[in-house]
């Protein structure tokens, strides 16, 4: 015998008990013997002689009513290379097992069998329906011809059973009132258990809330829904008391400083407790300040003279000068003071040295320029003068004070010697907060480091578009009359 007969003997002999503990690694293990998984089986089934690896034969003979479709998974999982044929499957577990066990077969007689079930169901509905009678129950057709049985005599066995299906019966009816009664005592355990947690907490409660506690249960009693029993007087006296209940928890708002003092202050008040507590926020100075300054519009309506005279202080006293621009004075600004009235006045960009070459004489050191000022502003024209060395005409701090803007480079040694906000050398953060800060580059240039940490607006030339040069020019001109407005009203038509 050689050593596949063998293993073809062997296979047999476990194949309706075969499982996945029979592999390991690549060998199977068969009656105590240890065969390589790639060892070649051949036999001949039906004069067809069929040959596959032991592995292939045992991953199919350990699942038979398996799916083909796990079948293939598990050749795939073990490196088969050699699976079994589809049409070949049947064949195999008929001659390892000794019948066919395929899922495939099963699922190909479940048709068959959803057929011949309609066939019948078609039949059935075919046959003539037999009559009912008025209970429902279905008469033969003899009793539909009028054709009556002979009864015949009944036996004691009958008159014994029928006896034992009345005696059922009424047990049965006596174990439904037994649950019934039973049901009834457990929901009367339920309400006692519930009253007497009722009770105990209404026994933590206060007297005042033990009272409504019981008067609300009563009103939603039975009895307590025939409200035609109870006089009309009683009825009125308790909506007065409601009505007064509610009532004392609200606070009127009448100005913004009852607004406050609701905000301050919750009040709780009833007739069993009366408290003012007052919250974590506390608008007591907002109050105060509020009040000195309804007693100060009090006296001002009474005196329109010093209203008059503290309008004209020191505060709006007319400005010395014009306000001023200041631009950069380097190469590398788009805006300088040779191209400065270009934009400024007539909203367009000159490159720097289209301005220097068409320059006649020396250099100014400050150019006067004048625009129209939004009537909701004041309306009229007003007259800046622009520099960009503001240390040889602006000596003393009187002088500093006509700054208004100040095109910003994107360097601090920009303001170097400068005396704003009463100092000298002054870092950005007092530049900009004495001066409107604006700062223009262009489009796709790099932006300084050193500006995104001032307050300063920015707006960006296009290169070649000569036509967005307004929207930067409104830009920078809307934002200086807005920071002008409040900062610097002094200095516009007709304040």
């Amino acid at each position: 015998m050689t050593a596949e007969n063998d293993v073809l003997t062997a296979l047999k002999e476990q194949a309706k008990s075969l499982s996945f503990d029979v592999i390991s690694g690549d060998n199977v293990t068969l009656s105590g013997n240890s065969y390589p998984g790639a060892t070649e089986c051949s036999f001949t089934i039906v004069d067809t002689t069929l040959s596959y690896s032991l592995m292939s034969l045992v991953l199919l003979l350990q699942d038979p009513s398996g799916t083909f479709l796990n079948y293939k998974k598990l050749c795939r999982k073990y490196n088969v290379q050699d699976s079994v044929k589809t049409s070949e499957k049947d064949n195999i577990l008929k001659y390892f097992l000794g019948s066919s066990v395929s899922a495939d077969s099963e699922k190909e007689k479940v048709p068959e069998d959803a057929s011949s079930a309609k066939r019948d169901k078609r039949v059935k509905l075919q046959e003539p329906m037999a009559g009912k009678d008025q209970q429902g129950k279905v008469k033969s057709r003899e009793e539909e011809k009028g054709v009556k049985r002979d009864k015949g005599p009944i036996t004691q066995q009958q008159i014994m059973e029928n006896l034992n299906i009345v005696v059922d019966k009424r047990g049965q009816q006596e174990n439904d009132r037994d649950k019934t009664a039973d049901n009834a005592t457990d929901d009367s355990n339920i309400l006692n258990e519930i009253d007497s947690n009722h009770i105990q907490g209404m026994s933590n409660l206060d007297p005042r809330d033990q009272e409504e506690r019981v008067a609300i249960q009563a009103l939603l009693s039975a009895t307590g829904f025939e409200a035609t029993a109870i006089p009309q007087e009683i009825l009125d006296k308790d909506r007065v008391e409601v009505h007064e209940k509610i009532t004392s928890f609200e606070i009127p708002v009448g100005d913004s400083a009852s607004i406050l003092r609701c905000g301050a202050m919750s009040t709780h008040a009833s007739k069993r407790k009366s408290t003012l507590e007052t919250s974590q926020k506390n608008f007591a100075r907002v109050l105060e300040l509020y009040a000195e300054s309804l007693k100060q519009s009090q006296v001002d309506k009474r005196d329109p003279k010093r209203i008059r005279h503290t309008s004209s202080g020191e505060n709006t006293k007319k400005p010395m000068g014009k306000p001023i621009i200041i631009v950069p004075n380097a190469m590398t600004s788009p805006i300088t003071l040779l191209n400065s009235i270009d934009f400024f006045q007539n909203s367009q960009f000159v490159p720097r040295d289209v301005a220097a070459a068409r320059l006649v004489g020396p250099k100014p050191t400050s150019v006067f320029m004048k625009r129209t000022v939004a009537s909701r502003l004041g309306g009229g024209i007003m007259e800046y003068e622009i520099m960009d060395n503001p240390l040889r005409k602006l000596q003393r701090s009187a002088d500093w004070d006509r700054v208004v803007a100040v095109i910003a480079q994107g360097a601090a040694w920009q303001f170097k010697g400068w005396k704003m906000g009463g100092k000298i050398d002054p870092d950005p953060v007092d530049v900009f907060s004495n001066a409107f800060g604006y700062y223009i580059g262009f489009e796709g240039a790099p932006i300084p480091k050193d500006l995104q940490g001032w307050s300063v607006k920015q707006g960006f030339l296009s290169r070649d578009k000569r036509g967005l040069d307004s929207i930067v020019y409104s830009s920078f001109w809307n934002a200086l009359d807005e920071w002008m407005s409040v900062h610097k009203r002094e200095y516009l038509p007709g304040k």
